[in-house]
């Protein structure tokens, strides 16, 4: 009978040893399986992020194209507003003042003197 008690035993003792390395199996499967899920939900956030930076590379693109293209449209209308200058001042200097009334005379040639001394001055700068 003893025989069987030991024999028992050791099955016993066996069998607790396979239920032990099962559990420890089944924790190490549980756990590589959540660092399996840590590593793609930090894969999928770095990915975020590359997006998310992605994104606001594009929007500062988009701003610095408005602003360029603001830039150019100031410079264009400030051309403008200088030709339409420089056609008002032409025609001015082109005026026959001796034909004129004696007050428009007067101020006429007041502008002509004043867009004389501009654009001396203009080329003094030059």
């Amino acid at each position: 009978m003893k025989y069987t008690l030991l024999e028992e035993s050791r099955a016993q003792e066996k069998e607790f040893y396979r239920l032990k390395a099962e559990k420890m199996e089944y924790d190490k499967e549980k756990e590589e399986k959540k660092l399996r899920l840590e590593d793609e939900r930090l894969r999928l956030e770095a990915e975020k992020m590359r997006i998310e930076a992605e994104k606001m590379r594009i929007e500062a693109e988009k701003e610095q194209s408005k602003i360029r293209q603001e830039d150019e449209r100031l410079r264009l209308e400030a051309e403008k507003v200088e030709l339409a200058k420089k056609e008002s001042d032409q025609r001015i200097i082109m005026m026959d003042v001796s034909v004129m009334p004696e007050m428009q005379r007067i101020y006429f040639q007041q502008l002509q003197t004043e867009i004389m001394m501009r654009r001396s001055n203009a080329q003094d700068l030059d």
